[in-house]
């Protein structure tokens, strides 16, 4: 009776070990498929972000590149826009250039027709005077160039001469700006003539009479370098030596 008892006791305890073996085998199963299928999820997670990640630096590249690009043409619109402003500028210095050009021969050509009118009038003095402001090297005008000299021809030796016998009267009248004025024109438009030494003995005096003593010399000492041959030259040392004693 005992025996049957013990049997049966070991039965259920076999059945409910088998039981438990069950389960944990089970539960272990459960446990490896989902630990599996948690590491799959967790690979293709870890892949997507990789494929995220490559599409990202792809992406990235791509858009580094371009700006590159960008900056380039930007570059070469920059250089370009540079070179039409500086081909701008210099349109806009050659047409001020040129006008300027043309407003000079214009203001050339009114002096020169002046001095010829004057000229015509037989204002020879007037005419020499209009000449020699003209700056002959900008003329470009052949003909303009040619009418310029002629007249200069015509008038600057008679101009001087005239100028001389002008100052000399105002010296005589002790006019002495006036004289001192005339003469330097005189000198102005020739100063090789007989009367040269003249023009500054009476400079000379004219300055030292109005009391401009530096200019006075000045005029002293032209005549005893260049005209030693002079009337006038010792009288020159003379009134030369007067004003260093003072």
């Amino acid at each position: 009776m005992y025996k049957n008892k013990d049997s049966k006791t070991l039965w259920v305890y076999s059945i409910i070990l088998f039981a438990c073996a069950a389960i944990v085998l089970l539960w272990t199963g459960y446990s490896q498929i989902k630990i599996n299928n948690d590491l799959e999820e967790f690979q293709n997670r870890l892949t997507d972000k990789e494929n995220e990640n490559n599409i990202f630096q792809y992406n990235l590249s791509s858009a580094l590149a371009q700006n590159e690009k960008l900056k380039e043409e930007i570059n070469q619109l920059k250089d370009k826009v540079e070179e039409v402003l500086n081909e701008n500028e210099s349109l806009k210095k050659e047409v001020s250039d040129l006008e300027d050009k043309r407003e000079s021969e214009k203001n050339l050509y009114e002096e020169i027709i002046k001095a010829d009118l004057e000229y015509s009038e037989g204002n020879i003095k007037e005419c020499a005077i209009i000449l020699h402001k003209i700056d002959s090297k900008s003329i470009t005008s052949g003909n303009l160039q040619i009418k310029y000299e002629d007249l200069v021809n015509k008038t600057y030796k008679k101009a001087s001469e005239l100028f001389y016998l002008e100052g000399y009267n105002n010296y005589r009248n002790k006019k002495y700006d006036e004289a001192i004025n005339s003469l330097n024109l005189a000198l102005k438009f020739n100063d090789n003539e007989y009367y040269t030494d003249d023009c500054y003995y009476f400079i000379a005096y004219s300055e030292y009479y109005i009391g401009n003593y530096d200019k006075a010399k000045e005029a002293l000492n032209t005549i005893i370098s260049n005209y030693p041959g002079s009337s006038y030259y010792k009288d020159a040392k003379d009134l030369l030596r007067i004003i260093e004693n003072k």
